[in-house]
């Protein structure tokens, strides 16, 4: 394979990594952040997150298309992490499960966007994508966190700060607070999009090495 090829090939792979994980996590809380402004009287101290997506006008579909933005994000994020988790002392069989938890979260996520909280049937497929979202959401941030630690790769901060999230999604089924569960959705979103970023730049170093 001539240099040229593999120029190619790493700039394609180079796209599609910034533009599905960083640009469309990016894109997802910008539409979250519209349907905010597009509903005045919302209370994050008194409204849980889902009540944006049953909200009145334009600020109910932005929030759903931007929670199905951000799933589908993640998705492919924890797709190209469990490639990057690949380590002698770490047991393959832990890190795939982890992996498969965490899109399986992300999905979750993308029918959280899919069923607002609207209607009789609807609210019962919301809840119980939403309940599967943070109880997988405690699991594999706990499992990232433990895998992180042992993997010479990552920093310890990025284990710590996994294991905050894992700990915040946690508390959530000993206080279902309004603000706890904000705090948690940006906390878990600004995780991954950091991580991400972590990820995007050493892509970039491996495309374009710096002597």
């Amino acid at each position: 394979m001539n240099t040229f090829t593999k120029l190619r090939k790493g700039l394609v792979n180079f796209a599609n990594f910034s533009f599905i994980t960083l640009i469309g996590m990016l894109t997802g809380v910008i539409l979250i952040l519209l349907s905010l402004y597009e509903f005045p009287d919302y209370n994050i101290y008194q409204h849980f997150v889902s009540a944006l997506g049953a909200s009145p006008g334009v600020s109910g579909p932005l929030f759903n298309s931007g929670l199905i933005i951000i799933g589908l994000s993640a998705s492919y994020f924890f797709y190209n992490l469990g490639k990057h988790l690949k380590e002698e002392n770490i047991r393959n069989k832990l890190r795939v499960t982890t992996i498969r938890i965490a899109v399986f979260s992300s999905i979750s996520l993308i029918f959280v966007g899919i069923f607002p909280s609207l209607g009789k049937i609807i609210k019962i497929l919301h809840g119980i994508s939403a309940f599967s979202f943070f109880f997988s959401s405690m699991i594999y941030f706990t499992l990232l966190g433990y895998l992180m630690l042992k993997h010479k790769k990552f920093t310890r901060f990025q284990s710590y700060t996994a294991f905050g999230v894992a700990f915040m999604a946690g508390t959530l089924f000993f206080d279902w607070a309004p603000l706890l569960e904000w705090s948690f959705f940006w906390a878990s979103i600004s995780w991954m999009f950091y991580n991400a970023f972590l990820l995007f730049i050493k892509r970039v170093k491996n495309i374009m090495p710096i002597n």
